[in-house]
Order: C-alpha cells, then structure tokens, then sequence
C-alpha cells in the first residue's frame, strides 16, 4: 500500500515537472520567436536605411551641382554688378539662401553609409550660430548665445557637426511645447588625466566644450543612459535616429557627447570638440584674397553645361586663362599636348564623378604617371566620399566643396598655385 502511494506521489511530482517544463519551454520557445521578430524588423529597418542612404547621397550630389550653378552665377552677378548698394544686398542675400540650401544636402548627405567626416579647420561660432538659427527658424522656441571671440579652431566636418547641434536643438524644442528658452554656450577646454568619468574616452589635450540647455520636461534617470542607443525613443512618432546619429559623429570626430537631466527642470546636452589653439582658420572664414589677381592657365573636368559656362566665365573674370573637358579622356589627351606645345596648365580641376566615363579619381592616377607635379584639385558635391577625406592620398593638392562661391575657388586656386613643386616618390602619388 505504501509502496503504492509513493509510485502514486512521484507520478504526479513528475507530471508536475513536466508541466512546469512544458510552460518553461513554452515561455523560452515564444522568447526566441519574439527575438527574432525583432531581429527581422530590425533587418528591414536597415536595409529601408539603407536603400533611402544610397538614394540621398544621389540627390545630395545632382543638388549640390545645381546649387553650384546658382551660387556661381550669383557671384559672377556681384562682380559684374555695378556699385549700387541695394542690388548688392539683394545678390548678397540669394547668395546666403543658396548656402542655407546647402545645409538641407548636408543633412541628406549625413544618412549615407560609412560617411566619413570630410574635416576642415574651422571656427565653431559660426558653425553653431548658422545651425541654432536654421534649426529654430519659425519655432515659438527662441535662443541665447553665449559664444565668446576667442574659441579655439577646431578641424571638423561642418556639416556633420550642424547636424550634431540640429538634432539636439530639435530635441530641445519638442521638449519645450508650449515655448521657452535654449541656452547655448561655448568654452575653451583642457582636459589632462584627471578628467571625469563621462569623458574617459577623451584623450588629454585641448578642446572646445558646447553646452546646449532646455527648460524642458527632462529626461527620467531609467532613460538617460539609453537615449544614444539607435532606435531607442520615448515619443509617439520619434524614430529614435537622432540622438544616436549625434553620438556616432562626435565619436568620428575623437569628441564626447553626454547629458545631464532633471525631471521637470529641463536637460543639458554637453558637446566637446577636439581643438587647435596653435592654429588660425584661414580660406572663407579669414581674409579672402582680392577678386582680381588671378593669372594662370586653368584645365577643368566638368561635364556639366551649366557649370562649364560659370566657372570659365568666373574664372575668366578673375585673369585666368581656362580650358574646359568633359571626361578623363580628354582631360588627359588635353594636358598632354599642352606640355609638348611649351604651354603647361598650372592647375587642373577635376570632378570626382562623372557619369558614364573616367572620373576625377581615375584621371587624377592617369594625370600623375603623366606628369608626377601636376597640381590638382578635386572638386565634389558628394562630401563624404574618401577621396575629399583624403584628398592628399590620391595624389591631389586642393579640394572644393560644392557649392562654392567664386572667392573660394580663387582662393584654393592661388593657394594650389602657389605650392613648391612636388617631387615624384617611387610606389605612390607625387609628395611635398
């Protein structure tokens, strides 16, 4: 009888187990099956990113073509214009809206995969001034500045650095519905190795710290330290892309980004930017060189009409003397026979991209077995492709961001001409 209930308690103890498994698996099975939904959701995440990527950087380059073609013939319209101050300011302003529009491809061009920041010495005032303005054009929310004279230059990708501010602006408007007030403020920064735990990935050195205040509903403690993590967001209709794309740039650029936030007070978002105190910006952001002391026989790859017309036209009405080509082929057939008629070009423009025949990369390889002291610049809309990175790699001395205003191409024109003279080094590009 014993015996008998004993079989009988263990049976139901196993059958128990059993059923206690069974739900265990169950719960594990429907884990693993919602895992991989989410894994699938996150692949049709990426690859729609990805396919909107590689159609932005197309738009952004065709864009930046146009907006060249304007921003040149505004140009040439202030040089040809006569001296009547209202005509001026209007060129001036069209002048300032094409650069605005300029922000817009920066933006597109910001969503491509493996953007590289394209880092150019800079002055952080303007750069923050230009994307607090843009970012809050029109918004119930206004702004305060406080960005002394004395900042440190710092070499970043501008644009990308805009949209590192943009994003954070965004953030602090949608958190201040009913209106108020962002604090923006900027201060120079030596970081030794003493420095807090939020800047641990820092190394020593100088930088540039930017402080981007709300009066907002704040962000809860659980949140914080997610609100960098790609998709993670707290909104309704918020993609979670914004802050995780400002974390990804500041890392690319050897920066730090962290917040502070109080529930009910408001956030603080601080920025900090590596800097050269040593250096001075120079190019657009200093003086310019006069508009009309250019000499020099100038080759330009352009295949676009509209820009051939411009640039000679510019470049004609500054003192140079211009040759126009379409592709690689000619370009080199071009530079060629001016050589071996005694009448070499002292500088060559190339376009990185042309459709349908030998690019800017390309030609430039052809250029230098040709000539290994050929000065060339490289000139783009898409600025984030790795030649205009590194555009020194590839054999060239100058690049040019499009759009460009005449100033500035007249100004890597002389800065280009007036090199040393290369010389060839066995297995790579021409150096100094």
């Amino acid at each position: 009888m014993q015996e008998n209930q004993v079989d009988s308690e263990t049976t139901m103890m196993t059958i128990d187990q059993l059923r206690q498994a069974n739900v265990a698996l169950a719960q594990f099975v429907s884990h693993l099956l919602d895992q991989q939904q989410q894994i699938e959701d996150g692949l049709i995440k990426i690859n729609r990113l990805e396919s909107v990527a590689v159609m932005a950087g197309g738009i952004a380059h065709d864009f930046n073509n146009i907006l060249t073609t304007i921003l040149g013939n505004v140009s040439l319209a202030k040089m040809l214009a006569p001296k009547d101050e209202n005509l001026i300011k209007r060129l001036s302003n069209a002048e300032k809206a094409t650069l605005r529009a300029q922000d817009l491809t920066r933006q597109l061009l910001n969503m491509t995969k493996d953007n590289k920041p394209a880092k150019q010495l800079t002055s952080i005032r303007d750069v923050v001034q230009e994307a607090v303005d843009f970012s809050l054009r029109g918004s119930t929310v206004r702004y305060e500045l406080s960005l002394p004279q004395g900042l440190w230059p710092v070499e970043i990708d501008a644009g990308q650095i805009s949209q590192v501010i943009h994003n954070i602006i965004i953030n602090a408007e949608h958190a201040m519905p009913n209106g108020g007030v962002i604090h923006i403020d900027a201060a120079n920064r030596s970081i030794d190795d003493l420095r807090p735990v939020h800047l641990h990935t820092l190394s020593p050195g100088s930088y540039v710290h930017i402080a981007i205040q709300d009066g907002g509903s704040g962000i809860e403690a659980a949140h914080l330290q997610h609100i960098f993590t790609t998709y993670f967001t707290t909104k309704a209709h918020g993609n979670g892309l914004g802050l995780a794309t400002a974390y990804a740039i500041m890392k690319k650029h050897q920066g730090a980004i962290y917040a502070e936030s109080e529930v009910g007070i408001g956030t603080t978002f601080h920025l900090y930017l590596p800097a050269s105190p040593a250096q001075h910006v120079g190019g657009q952001a200093g003086t310019e060189r006069s508009t009309a002391s250019g000499t020099g026989r100038i080759l330009i790859m352009e295949d676009d009409d509209t820009l051939h017309d411009v640039v000679s036209s510019t470049l004609n009405m500054l003192g140079y003397e211009v040759m126009l080509t379409r592709d690689g082929h000619e370009t080199l057939s071009t530079y060629q026979l001016a050589r071996e008629a005694g009448r070499p070009f002292d500088a060559v423009i190339l376009d990185l991209t042309i459709p349908g025949g030998m690019g800017g990369r390309k030609t430039m390889t052809e250029l230098l077995a040709i000539d290994p002291q050929v000065k060339a610049i490289v000139a783009s809309g898409y600025t984030t492709d790795p030649v205009l990175v590194n555009f020194e790699h590839y054999g060239f001395c100058g690049v040019l961001f499009k759009p460009y205003r005449a100033q500035q191409l007249h100004q890597v024109l002389c800065d280009v001409i007036e090199m040393p003279v290369r010389v060839a080094t066995a297995g790579g590009p021409a150096a100094l």
